[in-house]
């Protein structure tokens, strides 16, 4: 079991096939093949993340923004906690790359 640092339960490797048709819980994609799966999903948690999305790192520096460093957040620092990526019109509930000092979002796509 492998801690994750948006989720409070341990996660555990997966193989998800496409039909069972999950989503992403970091970004909010269809969920297919190596992941990693709360244990607890079967009952009370519903939360997946693709291997990639597992593994990404929690501060990158990103040429759309290169005033700061954007910190990984598993949800937006709002009062609605949903966001809009400031790079495209895309909007999300889930992971999102944030400059608190510009409030400057980016989709982890």
């Amino acid at each position: 079991m492998q801690k994750h640092f948006s989720h409070h339960h341990g996660l555990v490797p997966v193989d998800v096939k496409a039909e069972d048709e999950m989503l992403c819980s970091g970004c909010e994609l269809s969920l297919s093949g190596s992941a990693f799966a709360c244990p607890h999903s079967d009952y009370r948690c519903k939360f997946y993340l693709h291997e990639s999305c597992f593994r990404l790192p929690r501060e990158i520096q990103h040429e759309s923004h290169p005033e700061h460093p954007l910190k990984l957040l598993s949800f937006a620092p709002y009062d609605e906690s949903a966001f809009t990526c400031t790079v495209c019109p895309r909007s999300g509930n889930a992971f999102v790359h944030n400059c608190s000092i510009c409030q400057f979002d980016l989709h982890v796509e």
